[in-house]
């Protein structure tokens, strides 16, 4: 499953995820190429996603398909919360 948004020149791509038992098998990537495909035919030239930075599978993924890292966000908790 995903989400793919698109806004002008831009798409999102969210939640994307495979059933642990259907991993392996090209459905992410085949997800991941319809939506920009999609996204591509409303306009936009360019799309972007968040992945956590542990997650090995998925960045090798969104690799293979051409996204490179841009910048890394790092939260913080207030004190004593």
């Amino acid at each position: 499953m995903l989400i793919c948004v698109h806004d002008g020149d831009l798409a999102g791509l969210f939640e994307i995820a495979t059933a642990k038992s259907a991993r392996n098998q090209g459905h992410g990537r085949n997800l991941i190429l319809s939506a920009l495909k999609w996204a591509r035919l409303r306009g936009a030239r360019e799309a972007w996603l968040q992945v956590e930075a542990g997650n090995a599978p998925a960045l090798a993924l969104y690799r293979s398909l051409g996204f490179d890292e841009v910048y890394r966000y790092h939260y913080r908790r207030p004190p004593g919360a």
